[in-house]
């Protein structure tokens, strides 16, 4: 076994590996070795391995040592016979990938004559017989290396069934943990992703357009240092926005390219991709994602002066409520045999001269007196149980950040050990967080105050400028989608021929 120098050279080489605890940081982890570590030497020469020989792999792309850094600063540098030893935590650290890296490694350190030193053991790798140990130790790291990853995969692919987040979280939430799972809540930035998805399926702006305004309003990107198109256009594809929650659609994968080995993210088959329906709120509703799907699967990015000119007052409003998607508008010659359908034929077609009356009568017979109504009744009024609610909750956070402030002062006083402290600090943690959960729900049932007057004569204007001629189809098409969010059609296909007994259904977005 190889013997330290009293006034030898050593390196010091640190890394977080994956069959570490998965709770704790990568400085958590690299500062618990390197004090190990340090203890050891102390013991051993009687002096600490000084900070410029210390190498911290921070982040790591992979195992292997093509996309480690700092170990290949570390292999260099011990071709310098004056250093004597490279010192890290156990011999997996420095490495689990191929058996190429392995015989790299190993070649490095034993034709050099460099110690690799741990804790438990010296291995002077020109030794035959310590070779041998060390070679089994770095295949049976490799070994469990595979079997963690296919753990951890599993472990990720469970959380995810289970609506929970595996992965950074989205632009415009947060990432947070409520109990063992980690979950997303909205920040900040919400208001933005919903101005987004907007501008992209209502406006028709295209995702080089929306980087523009983003730009112009000097709104900070999550990428780069300015919004482009392609993060536009990959947050609009985003289904978490949408309340679910996927994993897999991408898989790290070895493949051969030239004769090299080569690692990539491989795009998974749509069958092998898992999407559910996840525990954090939707930052988008439904129909505008589904909007937005349409437009990028459908009619691509096109700028609005290279669209067709509108011909539909409905466009983008009529829908089949069996399947989802949007009625198909058909234009003939003389306008009177205009007609929509589903395309998947869900319901029997629907000419346009009877749907244009049946809106009308729609939201002048059931919205505008169900609005008339609410504005007698006074119903725009907040309820006073549920703001006494909001204010106890925010009287308790704010006592709990008191409190919160006096167990930090506690703890600097040395009154509360490390350990005290963590303990009530977690518990006092839960309480707030359970707080402000409550809170959030408490502000989302409070009824807002509305004013009814405003939302009438809106609908009214909407209701005008369906027979109003001097109005372009562009113009009523807007108005209309500012005041109805969908039109669901419901129709019997196997009804009588000449015969044509429909309903609609409005939701209005006032």
């Amino acid at each position: 076994m190889g013997q330290l120098k009293k006034d030898g050279i050593y390196l010091m080489y640190l890394r977080k590996s994956r069959a570490d605890n998965p709770d704790e940081s990568v400085e958590e982890v690299l500062g618990k070795h390197e004090k190990l570590l340090q203890d050891y030497f102390i013991r051993e020469i009687g002096r600490p391995i000084p900070e410029d020989c210390i190498y911290r792999e921070v982040v790591s792309g992979g195992e292997d040592i093509s996309e480690r850094e700092e170990m290949r600063k570390v292999l260099a540098k011990i071709e310098d016979p004056n250093v004597d030893g490279v010192a890290c935590a156990d011999p997996q650290r420095l490495s689990r990938g191929s058996l190429t890296d392995c015989d790299l490694l190993i070649d490095t350190f034993r034709y050099s004559r460099t110690l690799v030193v741990t804790p438990v053991m010296t291995y002077d790798l020109s030794n035959k017989m310590e070779r041998r140990f060390f070679q089994d130790e770095l295949m049976r790291g490799r070994d469990y290396l595979e079997y963690v990853k296919e753990v951890l995969y599993r472990g990720r692919y469970q959380s995810a069934a289970r609506g929970c987040v595996v992965g950074h979280p989205p632009y415009g939430y947060n990432k947070i943990k409520i109990g063992k799972d980690f979950t997303l809540e909205p920040n900040e930035n919400a208001d933005i992703v919903r101005m987004i998805f907007n501008w992209y399926a209502k406006d028709f702006k295209t995702p080089g357009q929306i980087a523009a305004e983003l730009n112009s309003m000097l709104i900070p990107p999550p990428k780069h240092t300015e919004w482009v198109k392609e993060t536009v256009l990959v947050m609009l594809k985003n289904v978490q926005y949408d309340g679910k929650v996927i994993f897999g659609r991408k898989k790290m994968t070895v493949v051969f390219e030239n004769g090299k080995k080569v690692t990539k993210r491989v795009k998974q088959k749509p069958e092998d991709v898992l999407i559910v329906e996840g525990k954090h709120p939707a930052l988008i509703d439904h129909d505008t994602f589904l909007l937005a799907q349409e437009r990028i699967e459908g009619r691509g990015y096109l700028a609005p002066k290279t669209r067709s000119p509108l011909s539909n007052i409905f466009a983008g409003i009529l829908r089949c409520p069996v399947c989802g998607y949007a009625m198909i508008y058909h234009a003939r010659k003389g306008n009177a045999s205009n007609f929509y359908n589903c395309k998947h034929y869900c319901g029997k077609a629907l000419l346009h001269r009877d749907l244009v009356p049946a809106v009308k009568t729609a939201l002048q017979e059931a919205h505008l007196p169900e609005l008339e109504a609410k504005l007698n009744s006074g119903e725009g009024e907040s309820s006073t149980i549920q703001r006494q609610l909001i204010d106890r909750l925010e009287k308790q956070i704010a006592d709990f950040k008191k409190q919160e402030v006096k167990q930090y002062d506690l703890l600097e006083t040395g009154i509360y050990s490390n350990e005290v402290f963590l303990e009530r600090n977690n518990a006092l943690r839960e309480k707030m967080t359970l707080n402000f959960q409550q809170l959030e729900e408490a502000k989302k049932s409070l009824p807002q105050a509305i004013d009814y007057e405003e939302k009438i004569m809106s609908l009214k204007a909407a209701i005008d400028i369906i027979d109003d001629d001097t109005a372009t189809i562009e113009q009523k098409n807007r108005l209309l989608k500012a005041i109805i969010k969908n039109i669901d059609y419901v129709s019997d296909k196997n009804q009588p021929k000449g015969t044509n007994d429909f309903k609609l259904s409005i939701t209005l977005n006032i």
